[in-house]
């Protein structure tokens, strides 16, 4: 069986799965060494049947702004990987991007930051999502946060499930 994370936002019937190569995209990023800076990218999907289905990460772009403790895309490389993945079919989710920590959380920027995409993006989608890929392997290394306009909400992975807290 394929290896996926499951998002379920308890007042939505919708629920938000990233699939593996989304993850092992992610995972070949993870800052385990103090000389490996921060990096990130899109996620892009589509739904099926009222579930959001993250497919695809891209990123870190060359220009990016990367440092141990902060990561900024180039919004040029970014906005081409955004029509280029349109035109195959997929969505712009959010963002994704590391953290040097076991178990991820978001900075207050991060939280800052997803409300910012929310209010200048054009999405098709209910929300916004942000996941944080920390050093630890599988689901618990990886924290998801969405926004819709409204403070983040940040959600719990527990065993390959994630729930809001």
């Amino acid at each position: 069986m394929e290896p996926i994370i499951r998002a379920h936002l308890p007042t939505s019937a919708q629920h938000i799965v990233l699939r593996k190569s989304a993850l092992d995209y992610m995972a070949r990023y993870i800052q385990n060494r103090l000389w490996k800076l921060e990096a990130g990218g899109q996620l892009f999907g589509h739904l099926k049947d009222g579930t959001l289905e993250i497919k695809v990460a891209t990123g870190p772009y060359l220009g990016d702004l990367r440092t141990r403790f902060g990561y900024r895309s180039k919004p040029d490389c970014a906005q081409r990987e955004i029509k280029k993945q349109r035109g195959q079919g997929l969505y712009y989710c959010g963002d994704w991007h590391t953290h040097p920590q076991t178990h991820p959380t978001a900075s207050t920027e991060d939280l800052s930051t997803i409300s910012k995409m929310v209010q200048r993006s054009d999405f098709r989608l209910s929300c916004m999502v942000m996941v944080i890929q920390g050093t630890d392997d599988g689901a618990q290394g990886v924290a998801v946060y969405t926004s819709s306009g409204d403070a983040p909400k940040r959600w719990e992975v527990i065993d390959d499930w994630v729930r809001i807290v």
